[in-house]
């Protein structure tokens, strides 16, 4: 099986919101270009179903998915994102929470999940999905729980946390004796419009 990890596309501005608001935040419209780019591709790969993490940002990545390859989909709430405190507005302290994260991987957040926590319930997931039938799916997930979960299990940049780019596309390739690899790594896929509006951003900054 090859599953496709993907991270969700770019979401509105989430500015200074509590985990628990930014949950409900969806895609802005330049995501939405994103996902669609990468769905695109997803359905060259022909994906059989897809699984998403049930936040808003990934959940509406999942369904431009789903719109352009014609396949199913199912929300499971184990590829949420690794959260350190679900209430707190503060930005430095959420941003020294989840330092100490990185730093200490086995501590407890106050949200109640330490990042080991959170990586294991991640790879729970995908073992279960490869023992599927399919030949081919897609996991909509997050930054740091996919991050941290490929850094741990296979070496990839675990110094450096903030590098896989939204509607970016990792593939993992399965074997029927247990045994994965990864094919390809945080690929971005561009199609013309997604080309043209990234042209005018970059010209309006």
């Amino acid at each position: 099986m090859i599953i496709y990890l993907v991270r969700h596309a770019e979401s509105v501005p989430r500015g200074d919101l509590s985990e628990k608001e930014k949950d409900g935040i969806g895609l802005s419209e330049f995501g939405k270009l994103q996902a669609t780019a990468s769905a695109k591709k997803l359905k060259k790969f022909r994906v059989e179903y897809i699984y998403s993490s049930p936040l808003a940002r990934a959940k509406e990545t999942a369904e431009i998915i789903s719109m352009s390859t014609g396949v199913g989909m199912t929300l499971d709430d184990r590829l949420a994102e690794f959260a350190t405190d679900m209430e707190s507005k503060d930005p430095n302290y959420l941003k020294s929470l989840k330092a100490d994260a990185y730093r200490s991987p086995d501590n407890k957040m106050p949200a109640g999940e330490s990042l080991t926590d959170a990586v294991a319930r991640f790879g729970r997931v995908l073992d279960e999905i490869s023992r599927q039938s399919f030949e081919s799916v897609c996991v909509v997930t997050h930054r740091v729980i996919m991050e941290s979960f490929l850094a741990k299990y296979f070496g990839t940049r675990p110094t450096d946390h903030e590098w896989m780019v939204p509607a970016g596309i990792t593939a993992l390739e399965t074997k029927k004796d247990g045994k994965t690899k990864i094919l390809f790594c945080d690929k971005k896929f561009r199609d013309l419009s997604l080309a043209l509006t990234t042209l005018k951003r970059k010209l309006r900054a």
